[in-house]
């Protein structure tokens, strides 16, 4: 009789602690894909732009959220990255040809996200879009060269 509650004691022992890892692990994934996707955007809550009143900051940030789910954003970013994907993988004399197609798809994903913003929120001011954008702008190229910063080199040198 007493074999039975031992033994579900043992049981839950060694239960137990594997129910505690996979909720752990199910909170790690969760907290690495929340981090993942802030920093793809922009974080709004960290823009420092002087001139912007508080109403046309939360309508831009609307208005950006809604654009980005417009068909010609989402392609005009495909074609920005795929250029960026022919850049990484050009060499040589393409290697300049390549570079201006980068130039030229991330100034098309720039007007298209003002057109769509613009569209979204008709009320807001095209110089307040553009203030926006370029603190946006701003905040997303100090982010890359943070991580370039952080990255360990791999010791060779390119000259």
């Amino acid at each position: 009789m007493r074999t039975l509650p031992l033994l579900t004691l043992l049981s839950s022992l060694v239960i137990m602690p594997c129910l505690g890892a996979v909720e752990n692990s199910i909170k790690d994934r969760n907290d690495s894909t929340e981090k993942s996707s802030q920093e793809k955007g922009p974080n709004f809550s960290k823009l420092n732009v002087t001139d912007v009143s508080k109403e046309d900051l939360t309508a831009f940030i609307a208005a950006w959220r809604k654009a980005n789910q417009d068909d010609n954003i989402i392609g005009a970013r495909q074609r920005l990255a795929d250029a960026r994907k022919r850049l990484q993988e050009s060499s040589g004399a393409d290697k300049k040809d390549a570079l201006s197609a980068v130039r030229s798809a991330s100034d098309e994903l720039r007007i298209e996200i003002r057109k769509g913003i613009q569209k979204a929120e008709p009320k807001l001011k095209v110089e307040t879009i553009e203030k926006l954008m370029d603190a946006i702008e701003d905040q997303i190229k100090s982010r890359v060269q943070e991580k370039k910063n952080t990255t360990p080199s791999s010791g060779t040198k390119n000259s």
